[in-house]
């Protein structure tokens, strides 16, 4: 089967799977129509989120953690096929299953953070993040694979607490909107993706796994700065 059959073949499944999630989809309940697109009152929502307190700072954890995240995925594949791991693709393939860590890694997060506060474990998960960014440092698969795991963890923990985080906040104070603060974080985290899983790339092939643990290292003590700071935010 070529390249260009399992293309398609991916792209029959999306389309069956859209069609699907229309026909599925339960017809939405306390909808209220809002009026048509005005840029003037939206990009007055959105720098009233930016006026609002701990909210730019959440942002900015989400795309840096999100930056990390997709860096170390992104291009942990290439070191495994290279030697001296040479591992071949296929089973390169299956460090995706890493994700796995990442559902239970959210609802602990989420639990330790409504027991001991949102600020404490944030923290805390950008420095497991941390932490793992570096035991993947050693030419050793089980250091590699542990230090993935740890990764793993610190973003999804890091990231639910943010995201959970901006509509609470944001719905608790004045001038602030839960869905416009949502969609601002996912902004940033979106951006965070692209800007800076691109900027890893050029990390890695200058300076190898050395030079991306170096930059993602430099993207994760930005967010426990921030974290740091956020502490010193009362909590919504």
């Amino acid at each position: 089967m070529r390249a260009f059959d399992y293309l398609v073949a991916i792209g029959i499944v999306d389309i069956a799977a859209a069609v699907a999630f229309v026909l599925l989809l339960p017809a939405s309940r306390k909808f209220v129509r809002r009026a048509q697109l005005n840029p003037a009152h939206h990009l007055a929502l959105w720098r009233a989120q930016f006026r609002t307190a701990a909210l730019p700072a959440v942002f900015a954890v989400g795309c840096l953690v999100m930056g990390v995240f997709v860096t170390v995925y992104n291009y942990l594949g290439f070191r495994l096929i290279a030697p001296p791991f040479a591992l071949p693709p296929a089973l390169v393939g299956l460090v995706f299953l890493g994700y796995l860590a990442g559902s239970y890694a959210s609802t602990a997060a989420g639990r330790l953070g409504d027991r001991v506060g949102r600020r404490r474990v944030l923290w805390a998960a950008v420095l497991i993040a941390l932490a793992g960014a570096w035991v993947t440092l050693p030419a050793a698969l089980p250091s590699v694979l542990a230090g993935l795991l740890l990764v793993t963890v610190g973003f999804f923990g890091a990231h639910s607490l943010a995201s959970s985080w901006v509509g609470r906040r944001s719905s608790s104070l004045r001038g602030g909107d839960p869905a416009v603060a949502s969609s601002l974080y996912l902004l940033a985290y979106y951006a965070g993706s692209s800007i800076g899983g691109s900027v890893g790339g050029l990390a890695y092939d200058g300076a190898g796994w050395l030079g991306l643990v170096g930059y993602v290292s430099a993207l994760l003590l930005g967010a426990g700065a921030l974290a740091l700071a956020l502490r010193r935010i009362p909590a919504a």
